[in-house]
């Protein structure tokens, strides 16, 4: 069967950054139109599987149908993933080894091996949602990658987490949100300090830590300044949005570009998303981001 190419799609994620504002008609529209694709990707839960061109070259993506609580893995297919998608696959190449921290099912830090064909580094908390992940990087053939079976935190050790039974994609440490809903299992999880983690030289990363990178960056240690690599933060609480605000701009002195402004740099505290409706942030030392058709 003939796989679903979505490179032309991309292409146009790329092209139009007003669409990428949340809750915009424009947005709205986009956002429609991949439920369509993802329609037809998981199609009576299938094996999906979509394929990217690059230089004449067929990459075939496997993506499983899998339960994830009340979700499933069809939820990753969606207009934000596909944002960040369009922008890592349309960098030319200028970023040579990845940190996919909060993996889950590894959507992105697969197609960036696949894509890109450099280094991965994988971060997934969950045991149970570790195992599926490695399950989807065998599936993909990954060759350059290391998975660690660890939440990104401030600190090494040992801490409480809440996996949320009805959407494991929100599972987090515990007190990192103020409001939980549906059943939750509580349990042990190995932690690896970001600091740590910059030590590895990374220089793209993405952050989707439900509401612990507030912990991060209050805690962050100012000798890792240095080359700090393009991270591309999901916000999930106002306090958080603050606090990267205070440390990013005023004491990193690094640009902020929202998506919220349609990735224009951010000058304005007021304008920083504070919650994951309101699209993520990309923190780099660049003056200008690199989407290109």
């Amino acid at each position: 069967m003939k796989l679903i190419d979505i490179t032309e799609l991309l292409k146009n994620i790329s092209k139009d950054l007003s669409a990428h504002v949340p809750n915009s008609s424009k947005f709205d529209l986009l956002s429609s139109y991949i439920q369509e694709i993802s329609e037809d990707l998981f199609f009576k839960k299938k094996l999906a599987a979509f394929t990217i061109t690059k230089n004449e070259r067929k990459i075939n993506i496997h993506f499983p149908y899998k339960k994830l609580g009340q979700i499933s893995s069809k939820d990753f297919f969606n207009l934000n993933e596909l944002i960040f998608t369009s922008y890592y696959t349309s960098s030319k190449n200028i970023y040579d080894k990845f940190a996919d921290i909060g993996a889950c099912l590894g959507f992105h830090g697969i197609i960036f091996s696949k894509y890109n064909q450099k280094k991965v580094d994988f971060f997934e908390p969950d045991p149970q949602t570790f195992q599926l992940l490695n399950e989807y990087i065998k599936l993909n053939n990954l060759k350059d990658y290391e998975s660690y079976n660890k939440a990104v935190y401030f600190k090494d050790g040992q801490i409480s987490f809440n996996r949320l039974d009805e959407n494991n994609t929100g599972s987090h440490i515990v007190g990192s949100k103020e409001n939980v809903y549906g059943s939750v299992s509580v349990i042990k999880v190995d932690t690896l300090s970001f600091d740590t983690l910059l030590k590895k030289k990374y220089n793209l990363i993405k952050m989707d830590i439900e509401g612990s990178e507030l912990d991060v960056f209050k805690n962050f240690n100012f000798k890792n300044t240095k080359n700090f690599p393009d991270t591309y933060i999901e916000v999930h609480n106002k306090l958080a949005s603050e606090i990267i605000y205070e440390i990013i701009i005023k004491k990193l002195k690094l640009n902020i570009f929202s998506q919220n402004l349609g990735w224009s740099k951010l000058i304005n505290i007021n304008d920083m998303p504070f919650h994951y409706s309101h699209g993520s942030i990309l923190v780099s030392q660049k003056n200008n981001l690199l989407w290109k058709s």
